[in-house]
């Protein structure tokens, strides 16, 4: 029986093998790192959130942002 793991947690995430992860813990940390980086794009674009650069669209196609 697998322990549950605190979604605010990600030690558990680069020290434990993914294959003896919870799939929605996984799935949460993927979350995070994804918005961190739309986060971080965002800010080296100088936009405010919601806002999309128009020569930069295939990022936010592509769900990078």
């Amino acid at each position: 029986m697998r322990k549950k793991i605190d979604n605010n947690n990600l030690l558990p995430y680069f020290t434990d093998n993914h294959e003896d992860l919870p799939k929605d813990y996984l799935e949460e940390c993927e979350k995070f790192f994804d918005e961190l980086t739309a986060k971080r794009v965002r800010e080296a674009m100088n936009l405010k959130p919601g806002e999309v650069d128009n020569d930069h669209s295939e990022l936010q196609q592509e769900g990078k942002i």
